[in-house]
């Protein structure tokens, strides 16, 4: 299926099945956060058949931030993220005042995650800790996984380029990572 611009979500369920939920649309609007309210409250089932909430959700408040950080202040363990190219360390939040209302802003060292993920997906294949997708995921969604590069400038600097347009999937991704290492899940890693 061809990539469509919008909200964009993948649910990991920590140890379990990876869920891909893409919510359609050029941008992000009422209508996507009416469906991610009900995906919000979807229960989940473990393997041993246990249902659960979504904890904890991280949304890229980049595009229309007027919509996605009232949607979170509404949504407890909602939060919105931002990416940056460089930072002094990998994840951090700030307070922000966004029209005269506090919010807590997760920053994120996109280069950091970025590696992290290409670094899993690097692992020999049954090597601890590496890299495990489902067997329903589609095309589209690995290409976008893997759709940027890291290159060494001729100054020397590492930075990550992108090889083709759509990488939202590894923008999902990133977020999943820096989810886990908010929630100190990372030591199921």
């Amino acid at each position: 299926m061809p990539h469509t611009p919008g909200l964009k979500l993948l649910i990991h369920i920590f140890l379990f099945r990876p869920q891909i939920l893409h919510i359609h649309g050029i941008s992000v609007s009422n209508n996507q956060l009416l469906d991610l309210e009900d995906i919000l409250k979807m229960s989940f089932s473990k393997f041993s058949g246990e249902r659960f909430l979504i904890a904890l959700t991280f949304i890229d408040s980049g595009y229309r931030p007027e919509m996605v950080y009232p949607f979170c202040q509404r949504h407890p363990g909602t939060y919105p993220a931002k990416g940056h190219k460089e930072r002094n360390r990998p994840l951090s939040n700030s307070t922000i005042d966004h029209k005269g209302k506090f919010y807590i802003l997760w920053h994120i060292d996109d280069g950091y995650f970025k590696s992290w993920v290409h670094g899993r997906i690097r692992r020999p294949e049954g090597d601890p800790g590496g890299w495990h997708i489902s067997r329903d995921v589609t095309e589209d969604y690995c290409q976008q996984v893997v759709s940027e590069q890291l290159t060494r400038k001729p100054s020397g600097k590492l930075v990550w380029i992108k090889t083709q347009k759509a990488n939202h999937y590894l923008d999902c991704e990133l977020l999943v990572w820096e989810k886990q290492k908010t929630a100190n899940l990372s030591v199921f890693l």
